[in-house]
């Protein structure tokens, strides 16, 4: 995974999101480039997310909790490979 963020983070939080992805007809719609838009806050303990789509048209949508205190936004775009399969020697 490969990214470039462009946004304004104020603070400093820790993050545990989790999520779904969605619209995969094929192993291979997975990989490609996400286009990312997230925001999230907290003030001791808040929430965050971020959703992410690719050309493939499937959908990342990841929420979670945050601990600490900050605002964030941010627009990002984001590169998932996957790792070819690896034969294995009898």
């Amino acid at each position: 995974m490969q990214g470039l963020s462009l946004g304004l983070t104020v603070g400093a939080s820790i993050n545990k999101l989790v999520g779904r992805a969605d619209y995969i007809n094929e192993l291979s719609d997975f990989a490609g480039t996400y286009s990312v838009v997230g925001a999230g806050g907290a003030l001791v303990g808040g929430v965050g997310g971020v959703q992410l789509r690719n050309a493939n048209g499937v959908t990342i949508t990841l929420r979670g909790l945050k601990g600490g205190v900050e605002a964030s936004a941010n627009i990002t775009k984001v590169v998932i490979t996957l790792d070819q399969p690896r034969s294995t020697s009898d």
